[in-house]
């Protein structure tokens, strides 16, 4: 089932829905792995589809998030890892995400400089203390 209807136009009286075996694959993880990618283009969308969300907010799998090394022009620029975890939560109503991975390192020149041509913004900046101060998971790898 499609959310559109036969001339393209949003149908918005339908709502995605995942295949059985995507739910029944998530609730039996022992790991569930979300990113790196977009958080708005990429992450979100998925988990807005609402028996995936509830299914990653409900396994008995560890979630991992693995935060972008680098923030998107006008979607996540100055952006911290403790951002990228609260916008996830407050999408889905709970917290939900185990760990977080992010760099800890300098992000190198050379791939600076090619990102400078992309859509892409800073190094994401790594606030660990924050994050555990809000109760939020603080894993670095």
């Amino acid at each position: 089932m499609h959310c559109y209807d036969e001339n393209r136009k949003l149908d918005e009286s339908r709502t995605p829905t995942a295949a059985r075996e995507v739910i029944n694959a998530i609730m039996e993880a022992d790991m569930v792995v979300l990113g790196p990618g977009s958080l708005y283009t990429s992450i979100l969308p998925n988990l807005m589809i609402s028996d995936i969300g509830q299914a990653v907010c409900e396994t008995k799998a560890e979630v991992v998030y693995i935060c972008n090394i680098m923030t998107q022009r006008g979607e996540t620029e100055h952006f911290t890892d403790a951002d990228h975890v609260r916008v996830l939560h407050d999408h889905l109503g709970t917290k939900f995400i185990d760990t977080v991975l992010v760099n800890t390192e300098a992000v190198p020149e050379e791939y600076l400089n090619q990102q400078k041509e992309r859509r892409v913004s800073l190094p994401s900046e790594v606030r660990l203390p924050r994050i555990a101060r809000r109760g939020m998971p603080s894993s670095v790898v």
